[in-house]
């Protein structure tokens, strides 16, 4: 079973499920590897996310997930102590990171996922999300590294699932409409939370 192409009939997402995978050492089977792209030119993530999203295999250095911003200071607002504004896609060792269509290569092993959602879709992960583990969502977003921090670098780290709005810059170049989101998986939740939304879809 490709629980990844089922997920996605689940939700009727108009997008691919993109999977996200750490490279610490180049180890993808040669077989695999010819299907993606070595991204030569940095862009923000989101654009990297939407490609993906529609169909393409990506490999892209560590280095190119740094947020691309315009404008404005982190230094021009004063935060708590407790608030993770600045998390980064930064581990020991890596060296690349690979984002592609998940449904179309089930067989990579991903840290995480991103789909891309409409509010009603995220009602139904969120649901489903509550039911399985019996406590609210908390939703970090607004982070300084947007797109990168919320549905990457958190989801990972944290290994909880996670939602981002989108920047205004994420939104205008990287075309995305008013009414899609992002949302981040990470691997040890993946198979619970899409397991439930498929069975509630047959129901």
């Amino acid at each position: 079973m490709n629980i990844y192409k089922s997920l996605k009939e689940a939700l009727n997402l108009s997008y691919n499920i993109v999977g996200l995978k750490l490279l610490f050492e180049d180890n993808i089977d040669d077989d695999l590897k010819k299907n993606f792209i070595i991204i030569k030119k940095r862009e923000r993530f989101s654009k990297y996310i939407k490609r993906a999203a529609k169909g393409e295999f990506l490999k892209i250095n560590s280095e190119f997930t740094n947020c691309i911003t315009k404008g404005g200071s982190k230094d021009d607002v004063v935060l708590s102590d407790h608030v993770e504004m600045e998390m980064k896609l930064k581990f020991r060792g890596l060296e690349d990171i690979l984002l592609f269509p998940v449904d179309k290569a089930p067989q990579i092993d991903v840290d995480s996922i991103i789909l891309m959602v409409t509010p009603l879709e995220c009602t139904k992960i969120i649901e489903v999300y509550v039911e399985l583990y019996k406590e609210p969502l908390r939703l970090v977003t607004g982070a300084h590294f947007g797109v990168c921090s919320e549905i990457a670098a958190y989801v990972i780290k944290r290994e909880d699932v996670n939602f981002s709005f989108l920047c205004h810059g994420a939104r205008e170049y990287g075309k995305f409409k008013n009414s899609e989101l992002l949302c981040g998986i990470p691997k040890k939740r993946i198979k619970e939370i899409s397991k439930k939304l498929i069975r509630e879809k047959e129901i």
